[in-house]
């Protein structure tokens, strides 16, 4: 409990979930797209289908952790129990019951767990349905140029209930593999019972040149038909959220 807790609270100090599915659902709307079926590649605790179920979509999420995705029904999916949930790793074949099924797919905040890219593009492409819109939002990080920083430190600290949060960030660099490591070490206060626990956490963040994504899109047969950026705190780093379509 105590890690869920702390990691949802720094989590959500940083992204937005509401405003960004209501950007997805204007784009939608905007161009006049048919879309009623959705899934989500790696849906985490379920906070983008919450906000999409509440737009009109039938929406499945796919994750590899079946305990984020208990999570996700207890917590964000708690009253919407006809949002579909499936263990699954998109890395591997896809279902048949996912295949030519969906109007869009979305894949957010993948640069923290996926280094491949073109197989989530792949993946993508067998789960739309082919006589619909083939719509596809995802978000990478991608590298303006090459004196990215090397190392980075920080700390950050949290209130959550009745517990006191601290967060200690160390990412290095690993240019050769395009990607930082990022080592966190947590100390969770509870003031209830006055004890302290810690917790470390090492992930990976991937990243891409600009040319290589819009090589890859170009192969792929992805149209961009918007691209938003965002300042990732990293010099020369850049999250790109595409919004588009496969041809």
């Amino acid at each position: 409990m105590y890690w869920k807790l702390t990691w949802d609270t720094f989590h959500l100090q940083v992204f937005d979930y509401e405003s960004d599915a209501n950007r997805i659902n204007n784009w939608i709307k905007g161009k006049n797209y048919k879309a009623e079926n959705t899934l989500e590649i790696g849906c985490g605790a379920g906070r983008y289908l919450k906000f999409l179920k509440k737009f009109g979509y039938n929406c499945v999420g796919l994750d590899i952790d079946d305990k984020i995705l208990e999570y996700a029904r207890e917590t964000a999916l708690q009253e919407d129990k006809d949002v579909e949930l499936v263990k699954g790793d998109i890395l591997k074949r896809i279902p048949s019951f996912l295949k030519e099924r969906f109007d869009l797919v979305l894949a957010k905040h993948l640069s923290f767990a996926l280094f491949d890219l073109e197989k989530v593009l792949d993946y993508a492409k067998k789960a739309l349905n082919p006589k619909g819109p083939k719509l596809l939002v995802f978000d990478f990080m991608v590298a303006n140029k090459d004196n990215l920083d090397k190392e980075i430190l920080s700390i950050d600290s949290a209130v959550k209930g009745f517990l006191f949060l601290v967060r200690l960030n160390r990412m290095e660099l690993r240019k050769e593999l395009n990607g930082y490591i990022w080592e966190e070490f947590y100390i969770i206060r509870d003031t209830r019972g006055r004890t302290t626990f810690t917790k470390t956490n090492t992930r990976s963040l991937w990243f891409l040149r600009s040319s290589e994504l819009n090589k890859l899109l170009k192969e792929k047969g992805v149209e961009i038909e918007n691209e938003l950026e965002e300042d990732t705190g990293i010099n020369n780093l850049k999250g790109v959220t595409i919004y588009g379509k496969f041809k």
